[in-house]
């Protein structure tokens, strides 16, 4: 069943924490702002800091600064969480292709393994207007919360501007291989995907423009160094439903774990 949805203020399980930080929208404005205006910023000597590899097609580099990345020898990406400015997170994000970002309709999803408890798995969608000004949408687990949540807000620094946001529970979360799908639409809706099932549509105007940047994202977790796996990315261009479904390498929790910080599979590669 599909819920509908306008642009009113909503909550669910603390799951708008992340996205309303100020401190966290200048974190990912700064480094997305760096890595647009000076390509190639993270192959500088001496930034341990600064991490990037190769995923699905994609460049990622680290979310925050403290926070390390990981292609294992099975294909799979995952994100170790850190101790940010306001939380244990960790992420991967990489920038849009110009080609996407001038199309009215985009998608991007998103297979991630999910423990079932702290850190939550998301997707997030950005769309930077300035450094301070920012529209987002996500889809996914908040740390220990038992039900997946779909949430889109504008952030800005200027008075002016109404800063809404909105949070909705679209199902019960569960361990296993999840995919998650987020659609922008020309008219400024947004679509979110659960496992091949539209899940809600939000209000017309939600999203003024395509996004940016993506994020894949370890939430609240309760220690330093804890992994979040994901196994699959894409992206497109048109309606989000034109999207044939990913098929997952892995079916259960029992013949697929994910590799802990410090093995040989969590090494970073060159």
């Amino acid at each position: 069943m599909v819920s509908s949805a306008a642009s009113t203020p909503a909550t669910s399980e603390g799951a708008t924490l992340m996205f309303s930080s100020p401190r966290f929208l200048r974190i990912v404005a700064t480094l997305g702002f760096v890595i647009a205006l000076i390509p190639g910023v993270f192959g500088m000597s001496g930034t341990a800091e600064q991490q990037a590899v190769s995923w699905r097609g994609f460049d990622w580099f680290n979310t925050y600064p403290s926070n390390a990345i990981s292609v294992n020898p099975d294909g799979t990406l995952s994100v170790f969480t850190a101790d940010t400015e306001f939380g244990i997170f960790g992420g991967a994000s990489h920038q849009t292709s110009p080609a996407l970002q001038a199309n009215s309709e985009a998608w991007a999803e998103t297979t991630f393994f999910d423990t079932g408890s702290a850190p939550g798995p998301q997707i997030y969608l950005i769309y930077f207007e300035s450094p301070g000004s920012a529209f987002y949408a996500s889809l996914g687990a908040f740390g220990n919360g038992g039900h997946y949540s779909a949430h889109w807000r504008r952030d800005s620094p200027d008075p002016a501007v109404a800063v809404m946001g909105t949070t909705i529970d679209v199902g019960l979360r569960s361990t296993g291989l999840h995919t998650a799908r987020i659609g922008k639409r020309a008219d400024g809706r947004l679509e979110f995907w659960l496992d091949e099932v539209l899940v809600l549509v939000s209000g017309a105007g939600a999203f003024p423009s395509t996004f940016n940047f993506v994020s894949l994202i370890g939430s609240s977790g309760v220690a330093t160094g804890q992994p979040t796996t994901f196994t699959n990315y894409a992206e497109g261009t048109g309606p989000a439903a034109s999207k044939p479904p990913i098929v997952a390498s892995f079916t259960d929790r029992q013949s697929w774990r994910p590799p802990q910080q410090g093995s040989a599979a969590s090494r970073l590669r060159p």
